[in-house]
C-alpha cells in the first residue's frame, strides 16, 4: 500500500473518530406521564424537584442505563398527550412506559424490549354477575360497557366495543365501575394489586377475569425521531435493557418495591 493510501486511510479513521465523538450524547430530558403507574412509576413523598420526585421500577431502569453511559438526565412531568406531543416534536428526547401503535411509529422509535409487562384483566362488581363471567373475546365484550383510563392505549379493540375512556385517574375509574357506569374496568393487575395494599383503593365486593383480548401489555421507552442522536440513544437504552434483563435485575427490581409495599 501506498504512502498516499495510507495518509488517505489515516485521514478517514480520523474523521470517523471526530464524528462519533460529537455525536456522543451528554443529555436526555425523559417525560414522564403524571398518570403514575405503582410501583413502576411513582413520586417521591417531599421532594420538590420533578428530577427528585420520579421514583419506581421504571425510573430506575431507565436512569441506571443513562448513567451508566454517562448520559444527563431532566425528568419532566407532563399530561401522557402532552408527553406524546412533544416527543413528536422533538422536545423531549424519550418517554418510557409507552405501549406500541402505529401512530406513534410514525414519529418515535421503540426499543427492541419492554422494560417490562403486566397482565391486563377486567374488574367487575360482583353484585353485577351472578356467576363469574365468561369473556373469551371482542365479540362476548359487545353486550357491555367498559370503563378505560384516559390516554390508555385501546387501539387493539379495533372500536368494536363500547367504552367509557373519561376517567382521569384509577380512583375515579373504580368509583365509576361500583356506582354502576360501566361493566367492566380494564386494568393493571399488578398496578391496582399495589395501589390496594397501600389503601389508594379498594377492592372490597370486586372480582377480576382475564381479559382475554390483550392477556398482557408491554410497556417499552419511545425514542423521538426528531430528537438528535436518535438511533444512538435507542441503541444505547436497547443494550441497557438487555443487560439488565439477563442478569435478572429488572426482575430484582419488582421484588424490592413489592417488598415495600408489606
Amino acid at each position: 500500500m501506498g504512502i498516499i493510501s495510507k495518509l488517505v486511510i489515516a485521514l478517514l479513521n480520523i474523521l470517523v473518530y471526530y464524528q462519533c465523538s460529537a455525536s456522543e450524547i451528554e443529555k436526555v430530558k425523559i417525560c414522564w406521564e403524571d398518570g403514575l403507574k405503582p410501583p413502576y412509576l411513582m413520586l417521591k413523598v417531599g421532594k420538590k424537584t420533578e428530577n427528585e420526585s420520579v421514583t419506581g421500577v421504571a425510573v430506575e431502569i431507565v436512569h441506571q442505563i443513562l448513567k451508566k453511559n454517562k448520559i444527563e438526565y431532566e425528568n419532566i412531568i407532563l399530561p401522557w398527550k402532552r408527553c406524546l406531543i412533544e416527543v413528536e416534536k422533538g422536545k423531549i428526547d424519550i418517554v418510557p412506559n409507552a405501549s406500541i401503535n402505529p401512530e406513534r411509529q410514525a414519529f418515535a422509535f421503540f426499543t427492541d424490549k419492554p422494560l417490562y409487562s403486566t397482565n391486563m384483566v377486567l374488574f367487575y362488581k360482583k353484585k353485577r354477575f351472578k356467576k363469574k363471567p365468561i369473556i373469551n373475546g371482542i365479540d362476548d365484550l359487545k353486550k357491555y360497557i367498559v370503563g378505560g383510563y384516559l390516554g390508555f392505549n385501546y387501539k387493539y379493540f379495533n372500536n368494536q366495543i363500547e367504552m367509557d375512556i373519561g376517567s382521569t385517574s384509577r380512583e375515579l375509574l373504580f368509583q365509576k365501575l361500583k356506582i354502576g357506569r360501566f361493566d367492566f374496568a380494564i386494568e393493571q393487575l399488578e398496578v391496582v394489586n399495589y395501589m390496594a395494599s397501600q389503601k389508594i383503593i379498594s377492592l372490597n365486593g370486586l372480582d377480576y377475569i382475564q381479559n382475554r383480548v390483550m392477556p398482557q401489555q408491554h410497556y417499552y421507552v419511545m425514542v423521538s425521531k426528531n430528537s438528535e442522536n436518535s438511533t444512538q440513544l435507542k441503541s444505547i437504552l436497547d443494550k441497557g435493557i438487555e443487560e439488565l434483563l439477563k442478569n435478572n435485575s429488572i426482575q430484582k427490581l419488582i421484588k424490592k418495591y413489592n417488598a415495600k409495599k408489606q
